[in-house]
């Protein structure tokens, strides 16, 4: 057999690997610039996710007690500054550069040709690309400075001057403002304070850390005072002597109006018919808008208005008169006089009770009433006649004894009479009860009652009261409250307040004990509805001089069972306007307007809303201009006062060299000979208020 040998196997080798294929220098180049490209792209967008980033921290962390300024060796305040002058220099180069990259390649692409389609595209790409980044960092930009610049820069004046009140712009005077000095940055450790010395800024200096003052007039110009104080110290080791000065404005806006009326007669026999005289009152830096009276005490200036009115006093007594003027600055003022008006022929009836107001009378018990105080001018009182009230038989005398048989209310009236039959009454009220009787309770809401029912819709709030509870003795020791009539007391004392979550009919109730143990309750009804329509109307603005445009917004309005149909607005002038949510209306006349929106559902449902705007008129300003402030004699002059604002009565001019004119726009005016000559015009107002203007002309 034939003995086969292989041949041996040769092995086997890789292929070698292709060599790197070999850039040419123009590869290497683009490689080389699309690697900077993305490097650029990442940087840029880095750059700004980090200007965003500490923008929004600084914004939100600026003013607050813990901030990583903790931990930074630099101070908040100091870092704001530098920060600021970063982020409006970085953020402003790439505004710049990324506008004008973008407008680069809009002009490219309007002039490449239309075959080079590909590089056209491309410049389009680019010029959008930049465009939006610019549009970015602009908003960015402006935000920083709208938003973060002045947080950074108002948060902390520098001053160490604090002040009472804290806030010392837009005050009225005359005002006092105290001011301390005690937080001035030096270190008494080193130095020791010599002294310290106030200028208030209108002539008034003081001394001492904290010292006050009291502005009694606006500043001239804008009403700002400089306040500055001069610390004087002293180095402690060397002795060597230093002064700081720091300073603090005061700003004031309005001065208080003066507020004055004479009353023509102010006492008399009734009816009395009063003339009142406003006129004397007086606004220093503006005028008076409105003269509202109040001649019956309660409170509310709604019985007149007007500068120069009348009133007729029609019962006996005495009167506190009061007027509130106010000025074109929406400031107020009070001034208050007595008017005493008699009875005829000067009698007055006075009935002494025989015991204390607001005590009870008992039934079976004598009183005696007493009639000796009563009062004539002249002569004397010649009859007392009383009524009891209770339609017993009248009695004549000064005073009287009397026992009351039945409980009640009864009217003790008085009459007294002169010689010539002349007569005055006067009228007590008793309330006569049987002794022990229990308390008598009484229940107040607000709202009021309609019908003897509280009714509103849910969420329904009500505020009850029970003050007008009464007790022969006076001695009501506790008020228990039961608003949904389950029994539990809900709450105590003479007022409490309940919210009804749910629509339904209730009876709240009141329990009142005195101090024996007698109680007593009485209710009132609550029905609590669905929540129906509910007007709701805001104003961008509140007063403002003549012409005001004023935007109403009645969006905040709903109707949670249906919908709206019509908003109404009466802007409280005599127009009106039926149209949707927001309208804008302008008032051309002065005055107070109460603006009332009605909201109607599409079931006929309706709810009201109402916001008050006080126009004021244009503040009396003298203006005028001259055809030239300068020039060679004989030199001729017109003046136009048509820059002057408000409503003038009168004018006044003053060429400087005697002559005087009383015209709008006087005739030509010539300057015969050479000199400086200061030209004035003086303007007053309707109501008496004058202001001037001058200005200065030269003569060669």
């Amino acid at each position: 057999m034939d003995e086969i040998n292989s041949a041996p196997t040769a092995p086997i080798t890789p292929a070698p690997a292709a060599p790197a294929p070999v850039l040419t220098p123009e590869e290497k180049a683009a490689k080389k610039k699309a690697m900077l490209k993305r490097l650029t792209i990442v940087s840029g967008v880095s750059y700004v996710v980090i200007l965003i980033f500490i923008f929004v921290w600084a914004t939100l962390s600026y003013g607050k007690e813990f901030s990583l300024f903790d931990y930074l060796p630099i101070s908040q305040k100091g870092f704001s500054g530098f920060w600021m002058v970063i982020f409006n220099l970085m953020v402003g180069v790439l505004v710049v550069a990324t506008l004008l990259y973008s407008l680069f390649n809009v002009l490219k692409s309007l002039f490449i040709k239309k075959e080079e389609l590909e590089k056209k595209k491309h410049a389009s790409r680019m010029a959008l690309y930049s465009g939006i980044s610019f549009l970015v960092l602009a908003v960015l930009w402006l935000v920083g400075i709208w938003f973060l610049g002045p947080r950074l820069t108002t948060s902390d004046s520098g001053s160490p001057i604090v002040t009472d009140p804290e806030i010392t712009i837009g005050l009225t005077s005359p005002v006092a403002v105290g001011f301390d000095a005690g937080g001035v940055p030096i270190d008494e450790d080193v130095y020791t304070i010599l002294s310290y010395t106030w200028n208030f800024g209108d002539g008034s200096t003081g001394s001492g850390v904290s010292t006050s003052h009291t502005y009694n007039q606006k500043a001239e110009g804008d009403g700002i005072y400089t306040v500055s104080l001069n610390v004087s110290y002293m180095d402690l080791k060397s002795g060597a002597k230093f002064e700081n000065e720091y300073k603090k404005e005061v700003v004031i806006e309005n001065e208080m109006t003066a507020a004055t009326f004479i009353a023509t007669p102010d006492s008399g026999e009734v009816p009395l018919t009063v003339e009142f005289d406003a006129s004397g009152s007086f606004d220093p830096d503006g005028e008076i808008v409105s003269w509202e009276w109040d001649f019956d005490g309660d409170g509310r200036f709604d019985d007149a208005t007007g500068e120069v009115v009348e009133y007729e006093f029609t019962q006996e007594g005495s009167y506190e008169v009061t007027l509130r003027v106010t000025d074109n600055n929406g400031e107020s003022a009070l001034a208050t006089e007595t008017i005493e008006a008699g009875s005829v022929g000067g009698l007055r009836a006075v009935i002494t009770p025989p015991i204390g107001e607001g005590d009870s009378f008992y039934v079976g018990e004598e009183y005696e009433f007493e009639g000796k105080l009563s009062q004539i001018a002249e002569g004397k009182i010649v009859k007392y006649v009383w009524d009891m009230g209770d339609g017993s038989a009248t009695k004549q005398s000064s005073k009287v004894t009397y026992e009351f048989e039945t409980t009640g209310t009864y009217e003790v009236t008085l009459t007294i009479y002169d010689k010539d039959g002349n007569t005055d009454s006067t009228i007590l009220e008793v309330t006569v009860i049987e002794e022990g009787e229990a308390p008598v309770p009484d229940i107040s809401t607000v709202p009021a009652a309609s019908g003897g029912v509280v009714s509103g819709s849910v969420p329904f709030e009500v505020d009850f009261d029970a003050t007008g509870s009464k007790d022969p003795e006076d001695d009501i020791i506790d008020y228990e409250w039961d608003f949904d009539n389950d029994g539990s007391v809900d709450d105590t004392g003479t007022a409490a307040s309940y919210t009804y979550e749910e629509v339904g009919a209730y009876e709240a109730r009141l329990i009142v004990t005195d101090s024996v143990g007698n109680t007593e309750e009485t209710a009132v009804s609550i029905e609590v509805t669905e929540q129906g329509v509910v007007a709701d109307l805001e104003s961008d603005l509140s007063n403002g001089e003549v012409p005001l445009t004023v935007k109403f917004d009645a969006s905040g309005s709903t109707y949670k069972e249906g919908s709206i149909a019509s908003y109404d607005y009466d802007f409280g002038d005599g127009s009106t306007y039926t149209g949707g949510s927001t309208v804008t209306y302008k008032y051309t006349d002065v005055g107070t307007f109460m603006v009332t929106l009605t909201v109607t559902g599409t079931d006929g449902k309706k709810d009201t809303d109402s916001v008050q705007v006080v126009v004021r008129p244009v503040a009396l300003t003298a203006c005028f201009t001259v055809n030239t402030d300068s020039g060679n004699a004989p030199l001729f002059v017109s003046v136009d006062s048509n820059c002057s604002q408000g409503t003038v009565d009168t004018y006044e001019w003053n060429f400087g060299d005697g002559e005087i004119s009383y015209d709008r726009k006087p005739a030509v005016h010539t300057y015969a000979e050479a000199g400086a000559y200061t030209i004035t015009l003086e303007v007053t107002g309707d109501t008496g208020v004058v202001d001037s203007f001058s200005k200065t002309v030269t003569v060669k």
